[in-house]
């Protein structure tokens, strides 16, 4: 298991499943702020480190970098989760740092042809998560308590599929199942919803 610690700048790797204890886990200080971990098995480990994607090797060192996400200004905003696409892309997730300014966005990396906006306006973007049958993803804007959907197979504008009310919590973490509902953690509200692909 990879986790990292954003604000020490912090990469670990846990072996859950045969040690124990401080012994289970592998750290590396990377030396700058980082988010966004996210891990293939045929690319590696991708993370966004000091305002740039980079790429590791299984020692915590950086191999590649992909180079600055466009339009991301350091001081104001960071990334804050990502996901592989079903057409192999990497797609990324960004925040305001006061968590309320709308700076946040979705990019999409592909090793191809480089970064491309997805969808702009989050406060605090998380997942995203992708049904494949239906050929859809899903965002949460965290903070403004909605989950967006966003078409794969055409450059549309993402439409709302979820609006939260003031007392259902923030959606945060989430995933598709194989019948394409949609499982969301709801932060602030010790609760976990699922929505039909109808909403």
């Amino acid at each position: 298991m990879h986790w990292i610690d954003t604000a020490t700048g912090s990469l670990h790797l846990t072996d859950v499943a045969t040690a124990e204890g401080d012994s289970a886990t592998r750290s590396w200080k990377v030396g700058a702020e980082i988010a966004a971990l996210v891990l293939d098995a045929e690319v590696g480990t991708w993370a966004w480190v000091d305002g740039s994607l980079m790429r590791f090797d299984n020692e915590g060192r950086i191999i590649a970098n992909a180079g600055a996400i466009p339009g991301l200004v350091y001081a104001t905003t960071r990334a804050n989760d990502a996901a592989w696409a079903p057409d192999g892309s990497l797609w990324i997730a960004t925040m305001a740092r006061d968590g309320v300014t709308e700076l946040g966005s979705v990019v999409q990396y592909q090793p191809t042809s480089g970064f491309s906006t997805i969808t702009t306006g989050l406060a605090i973007g998380n997942g995203p998560v992708f049904d494949r049958q239906r050929k859809v993803a899903y965002v949460a804007d965290s903070v403004m308590r909605r989950v967006l959907r966003l078409c794969l197979t055409a450059r549309t504008e993402s439409e709302p599929f979820i609006i939260l009310g003031d007392h259902e919590g923030n959606p945060d973490g989430m995933a598709v199942d194989h019948a394409g509902n949609v499982w969301v953690a709801h932060y602030g509200a010790a609760r976990i919803s699922v929505w039909s692909p109808a909403g």
